[in-house]
């Protein structure tokens, strides 16, 4: 006995779910749904293997009488060739989604993939790593679907730019794709990673080089005594003779603000939003995260006298064509190339290697450090990310004077190499 359609129309929930038979094991389920409505779903009772079954066709009337019917044939087709309709129909669903997921263009996924990452990331990689794609990634794969992508495709991308002679931006952006395929892997969208591949085969050895420095003390005084020498904007010259001394990144110290420096403190606040570190920490801009500096005597000298020359702007080294901004990111490193200073030997952020280093070789009696390996480290702004680290604080009272009195051994050493002396023993802490 068949449904007829004005049957199937006038169906009407009641208390208990009842069926309405088709005939061959087809039947519609009519049962109440939470809102009160009437649901009716087109079911298949089937034997497979000695196990009773149900294929589930669709609801009516989005699956019509004649749809459904025809559905209920193409599964007795399937039982007739031995094979279990309701495995067949989970087969075709997942080859389906895999086909749309191959649809999927690989330049949809990573920007995707970019929007999601970008709150971790600071201003300059935000820029750095969307620049990678456009210009070495997009215009290979871009338009691929994220599946027809292949290893090929990678190791062409990643030798071209090699090729070109940057091979640590070819590392970087092969740690982009495979990220980018980690991200449609936990989507679904993707079901292998075709940058899963062993780069050091298809990319020459690279040696990183070191940041340009100095560290032997005779040639450090020289430079000294040259930017004492150095003729330059006013600004420029005191940014120059604060550099070696504070051991600031040049970008926190060329956009320094007045209202970060307290003369009479003798310190230097510098706020997360102006630091190296994820974005995300320096939108929430937490007070834990921002750095203080303790200016040793030498510096706020300079800084006073720059006062007159600079006070009335927001900026201490204010741009010289453009004054509401702050000093330019070359400007520093240009002084030094007017000081005779050539760039292979030192740069503007070399100042802090050349800090660290002679700091850590610093001994006293008995051979023993003079300063804190962790001293050091928070006056760079190294940021320990172990539980140690996190509750080690580089700006509590104790620690500030620590660095205090080790800032000040500096500035009065940098001195001393300036005024000619070749190799100074560093004076032992007092006490």
């Amino acid at each position: 006995m068949t449904i007829k359609e004005s049957e199937l129309k006038a169906a009407v929930a009641t208390d208990k779910p009842y069926k309405l038979q088709d005939g061959g094991g087809l039947y519609v389920s009519v049962k109440r749904l939470a809102d009160g409505s009437t649901g009716k779903y087109w079911r298949y009772d089937y034997s497979y293997a000695g196990k009773r079954k149900t294929l589930s066709i669709g609801l009516y009337p989005e699956i019509n009488m004649t749809a459904a019917r025809k559905a209920h044939q193409a599964a007795k087709a399937l039982l007739n060739a031995g094979k279990c309709p309701s495995t067949e129909k989970q087969r075709q669903k997942k080859e389906s989604a895999q086909e749309a997921s191959n649809q999927v263009p690989f330049k949809q996924v990573a920007l995707d993939w970019y929007n999601q990452q970008k709150w971790n990331w600071c201003d300059k990689y935000i820029k750095t790593v969307l620049s990678r794609l456009e210009r070495d990634v997009f215009p290979v794969i871009g338009a691929m679907g994220i599946n027809e992508v292949k290893p090929a495709d990678v190791i062409k991308i990643i030798r071209t730019i090699g090729e070109a002679g940057s091979i640590p931006k070819a590392h970087e952006v092969l740690n982009n794709l495979n990220a980018i395929y980690r991200y449609a892997g936990s989507l679904e969208l993707a079901d292998r990673n075709p940058a899963d591949i062993d780069a050091s085969i298809h990319l020459k050895p690279h040696v990183k080089q070191p940041r340009a420095t100095i560290i032997e003390p005779s040639k450090i005084g020289e430079v000294l005594r040259s930017i004492d020498a150095y003729h330059g904007y006013f600004s420029t010259v005191c940014a120059l003779k604060l550099a070696p001394m504070l051991m600031l990144r040049p970008s926190e110290l060329r956009a320094c603000e007045w209202q970060e420096i307290d003369l009479e403190a003798a310190t230097l606040t510098i706020q997360a939003k102006r630091m190296k570190m994820r974005k995300h920490r320096k939108d929430a801009n937490l007070e834990s995260d921002w750095h203080v500096v303790p200016l040793p005597s030498q510096a706020v000298a300079i800084l006073k006298e720059l006062h007159q020359h600079t006070g009335h702007s927001v900026h201490v080294f204010p741009n010289v064509r453009s004054p509401k901004r702050c000093m330019s990111q070359d400007a520093i490193n240009k002084a030094l190339g007017a000081c005779g200073i050539a760039s292979n030997d030192l740069t503007a952020h070399g100042f802090r290697g050349m800090a660290s280093t002679l700091l850590n070789r610093m001994r006293g009696k008995d051979n023993q450090r003079l300063w804190d390996a962790d001293l050091i480290e928070q006056q760079l702004a190294h940021k320990d990310g172990s539980v140690r680290g996190r509750y080690n604080r580089a700006d509590s009272p104790e620690a500030i004077n620590q660095r205090r009195e080790m800032l000040q051994a500096w500035a009065d050493y940098l001195d001393s190499l300036k005024a000619g002396a070749q190799v100074i023993p560093f004076k032992a802490k007092a006490g």
